[in-house]
């Protein structure tokens, strides 16, 4: 896609919170960064790691911001993130998980095809430390009753939301 097209697009902000997931967080990066989809920012952050987390990503190529933090926990931590984004849909990827190389670009299309939605998430692969395939789970429809009755709240990996919905519920607590 040309440089022009790309700037039509919706920015999407990808925030990856790391603790002490040096062993995978190169997969994860990579799977932002070799996204179909054009227009992503990648913000990681090193919530406090004793691993080697920080210098792991210090190593990766790419465009993406990183920085280190104390330890404050995943809550906090996606919130920075989010108050650093520019972009106008948000998402986040746990530092273990991957996202498959149309995932931003499906959920885009899914989010643009209807302005009344606030999130979208897909279907996703539960994964060995090898990175193997061990079940495909497929996510239910959101059922806000269900959630309420029985606490069952089927976002997993790869949810994606926009800029004003966030702002509108407010960080994670």
């Amino acid at each position: 896609m040309n440089q022009k097209a790309s700037i039509s697009l919706p920015l999407v902000t990808v925030v990856i919170p790391a603790y002490n997931h040096a062993g995978y967080l190169r997969e994860a990066v990579r799977s932002v960064l070799n996204q179909s989809y054009p227009h992503i920012e990648l913000i990681v952050i090193d919530d406090g790691s004793t691993d080697d987390t920080a210098q792991v990503l210090a190593t990766l190529d790419g465009d993406f911001r990183w920085f280190s933090q104390d330890n404050a926990g995943q809550s906090q931590t996606l919130a920075r993130g989010w108050d650093e984004a520019r972009g106008e849909i948000l998402a986040y990827l746990s530092a273990d998980d991957c996202l498959e190389s149309q995932a931003v670009e499906v959920a885009v299309a899914a989010l643009q095809a209807d302005p009344a939605l606030a999130a979208v998430y897909p279907d996703f692969n539960l994964i060995d430390p090898a990175s193997n395939v061990v079940r495909r789970v497929e996510a239910p429809d959101f059922d806000y009753a269900a959630m309420l009755s029985n606490v069952i709240c089927p976002i997993g990996p790869g949810a994606f939301f926009r800029r004003s919905s966030y702002r509108q519920s407010g960080p994670w607590r």
